[in-house]
């Protein structure tokens, strides 16, 4: 008999005896369980494979159906579909689970082919079967693994994706996708270009070229953004390795999709810090030179303004020389101003607070605020009437308005109108809202408000951190504010402000009230220029050798005799050595070896009488705390004119000394 062949053909030639017994032993031989089965079904002959593989013998099964095998794992329907088969003279083929003789399930992989007779009869079932339990193990195993490695890269932050690079297909995206760009991942499975519909349209076309390139030699590293559906914005980082087959030839991409918005925002931040803090290093660098610069400078033109003052006094108005002298004097005060510029710029002024009158502190710098904000912008003064004099130092307080007046203008490109007011106020009680108001009390209000583009909260909450500023790069420090808040709590004062965007802003600056009831001060070296008589040793320590000339000369002049030191040291071996009083000590403060706050100190231990009048105009911060205030102890800062200094040490001399 043969196996079942294609209807038509002939089954067989007729075979022997030997011929079937050799058949019979190859049937034994091999490793598949073989069972043959008469045209209804019962089984007439196995091999020793089935017994073995079963656990049934020949003797047990021969002559019963192979349903003694049947596990019950499968439906009849499926049975059924397999006898139609069979029954139509079809080979059928297939994974079924069959019953040892234990009860023990196995799984088969089996043929069963029919064999029929020339008319096209069925007369036996041949079946062959192959213990396929390992193999299914190592699947289920790989599936199980496969189970595994997806659960990971579905709890992966990233999205994973694996891609087809000859069909331009996603063979796998993980679900992370979902949630990163709000898409659903089914879109990519059945296109590749649905990747392109949430990026944002300033970057569809680089994402597309690459979508599209004809060919891929290596690995891909591109950055995008896109648009969720839900209008948030985020920074995409998508990173794909190339994976090549058995040939060599590129197959696959297996990569990663990374949301970069935070980080690519802390790496702003990071390098925005970075650059400031360069910022503020340059800076600090700068303001070290140009204090430098000024004190050098200052004393330089302490000795142009007191020499040119010498020659304008003792030049007749007629003379044709007096103009030029004129001149001089003019070109260093400028000078001087400049001077006081870069020692404000470098933080390095003495601060010294008095009695000003605010009115006249603007309406001094009023000529200087309209050349700072430009032509396009309206200035509008206005002051209440009697307001009483503040606590403060008249430069901090000009640098004060200064920046307040450059802000105004930076939010007005396109032009508008600065109003400065002053009146009087109260202040209450602190809020959260307002932290940076003073302690309560009655503040002389300076107000500083812009009809600009106005700020939001959040700009507000940050205002006066240092290094914070809205202005393009380049344009700003985030120093100025900064500057101002802490000037402003330095002399006891505070600042407020109220903005919002379209509506402009508007500063409120709050000045202390001067202790004392006396009116605003005369700025610094503008003091009497009349006849000046004095009496009496005053010590002078001046490491400038112009400077140091032209005091003495000056004191002398008027009548004092003067000890001249060209450091502190020396100063101090003068007044040791000095048998009488010494009425005044005139001292420089930032001098070689000991400088004059160290000076004044040591020589006030033997000499507590003595006054002490300081002439500088650049201090290293704190140098002077220590010694300024107290009673006796005095500032004149340089430049100074000869009538300046003379009406500054007849002032200390005639005022309240050391008790």
């Amino acid at each position: 008999m043969n196996a079942a062949h294609p209807p038509g053909e002939p089954t067989s030639t007729v075979l022997g005896g030997q011929e079937i017994e050799i058949l019979r032993r190859a049937a034994g031989a091999v490793r598949e369980s073989v069972f043959v089965a008469g045209a209804d079904g019962r089984i007439l002959w196995v091999n020793p494979a089935f017994e073995t593989m079963t656990g049934w013998s020949a003797g047990e099964v021969l002559g019963k159906t192979p349903r003694v095998l049947k596990s019950g794992a499968h439906p009849e329907e499926f049975y059924r579909a397999l006898w139609t088969t069979l029954l139509a003279g079809r080979e059928w083929t297939g994974l079924m689970l069959n019953k040892r003789r234990d009860g023990s399930i196995i799984p088969q992989d089996i043929r069963i082919a029919p064999v029929t007779a020339p008319d096209g009869r069925v007369t036996h079932f041949v079946s062959a079967s192959r213990d396929v339990s390992e193999r299914l193990q190592n699947r289920q195993e790989s599936a199980a693994k496969e189970e595994v490695f997806e659960q990971v890269l579905e709890s992966l932050g990233d999205v994973a994706f694996l891609a087809d690079i000859r069909t331009r297909t996603f063979l796998y995206v993980s679900s992370t996708y979902e949630r990163i760009v709000g898409h659903p991942v089914s879109e990519l499975l059945e296109s590749m270009h649905a990747v392109l519909k949430p990026v944002h349209p300033d970057d569809v076309g680089k994402l597309k070229a690459l979508l599209e390139q004809p060919d891929y030699a290596g690995d891909i590293d591109i950055e995008y953004r896109i648009v969720r559906p839900d209008g948030v914005e985020r920074q995409l980082l998508a990173r794909a390795w190339l994976v090549r087959d058995v040939h060599g030839e590129p197959a696959r991409f297996a990569g990663t999709l990374r949301d970069v918005t935070e980080a690519r925002a802390r790496e702003r931040e990071l390098a925005q810090s970075e650059h400031l803090y360069l910022q503020s290093q340059k800076m600090e660098a700068v303001g070290q030179l140009a204090g430098g610069v000024a004190h050098d400078f200052n004393n330089m033109l302490t000795a142009i303004l007191g020499y040119g003052e010498l020659l304008q006094l003792e030049l007749a108005e007629q003379d044709g020389l007096r103009e030029s002298v004129d001149e001089i004097m003019k070109a260093g005060r400028r000078a001087a101003d400049l001077t006081k510029r870069l020692l404000a710029f470098s933080r390095k002024q003495v601060m010294r607070l008095e009695a000003l009158d605010i009115g006249a502190v603007v309406k001094d710098v009023e000529g200087m605020l309209r050349r700072l904000i430009g032509e396009d912008v309206a200035l509008q003064v206005s002051s209440d009437p009697g307001l009483p004099p503040v606590h403060a130092d008249r430069g901090q307080v000009e640098q004060v308005l200064m920046n307040l007046a450059v802000n105004a203008r930076d939010a007005m490109p396109k032009g508008g109108t600065l109003r400065v007011t002053m009146a009087a106020a109260d202040v209450g009680q602190r809020t959260p809202a307002a932290p940076s108001l003073p302690p309560p009390g009655r503040y002389v209000r300076l107000s500083v408000a812009d009809t600009g583009s106005g700020m939001t909260e959040d700009v507000k909450a940050h205002l006066f951190e240092p290094f914070f500023t809205t202005k393009d790069p380049g344009r700003g420090t985030g120093l100025g504010l900064a500057t101002v808040h802490g000037i402003l709590r330095q002399i006891g004062g505070g600042i407020a402000v109220e903005s919002s965007p379209g509506s402009g802003s508007r500063f409120d600056v709050y000045l202390p009230l001067s202790r004392d009831a006396v009116g605003a001060a005369a700025r610094p070296g503008t003091g009497s220029t009349s006849s000046h008589a004095g009496t009496g040793t005053v010590l002078v320590a001046e490491d400038e050798d112009l400077v140091r000339k032209l005091v003495a000369d000056t004191l002398e002049a008027a009548g004092y005799r003067v000890l001249q030191a060209r450091d502190g040291r020396e100063a101090l071996a003068l007044a040791a050595a000095e048998p009488g009083v010494i009425r005044l000590l005139v001292s420089d403060v930032v001098m070689p070896g000991l400088g004059g706050p160290e000076l004044a100190l040591q020589i006030q231990k033997s000499r507590p009488a003595i006054r002490i009048l300081f002439i500088s105009g650049y201090s290293e911060e704190g140098t002077l705390d220590q010694v300024l205030g107290q009673p006796g102890v005095n500032l004149l800062q340089k430049p100074f004119p000869r009538s300046a200094l003379l009406a500054r040490v007849g002032d200390v001399l005639a005022g309240p000394g050391r008790a």
